[in-house]
């Protein structure tokens, strides 16, 4: 059950983007971490840059050696837009660079997906 909660940053942006930050773990709980590498079975996936992002974007992920893995872009009403990346991952950092001239300004979110895991982050485009 998702609860509104009001918070007050003295400006609305802040309210907006609190529900914003509280709708992502209520409609993508974490499963598994996605910062911090400790454990080896773990997925991390890092925040893309620049961002937000203007005619491209660079994603970053690592996880366990041989997994099949998808990588793939949501708008904000959870829509696929599209599968940025699919394959077998290796025991180094994959780079994805993703051309964003197609899309509209706004909010999309990326979302990593191995195995039972899957990791979600928050990507802002700003068309010229």
């Amino acid at each position: 059950l998702y609860v509104f909660e009001e918070w007050n940053d003295g400006h609305s942006w802040g309210n907006w983007r609190a529900h914003i930050d509280n709708s992502l773990n209520y409609f993508f709980p974490p499963a598994c971490g996605t910062g911090e590498n400790r454990n080896e079975g773990l997925v991390d996936l890092k925040q893309n840059y620049p961002n937000p992002a203007g005619n491209y974007t660079t994603i970053s992920f690592r996880a366990p050696a041989g997994s099949e893995a998808e990588l793939i872009l949501y708008d904000m009403k959870g829509s696929i837009i599209s599968v940025l990346w699919k394959g077998k991952t290796s025991n180094r950092t994959t780079i994805v660079k993703v051309g964003t001239r197609n899309l509209k300004s706004g909010i999309y979110f990326y979302k990593l997906k191995v195995g039972s895991k899957f990791a979600v982050r928050k990507m802002i485009v700003k068309s010229n």
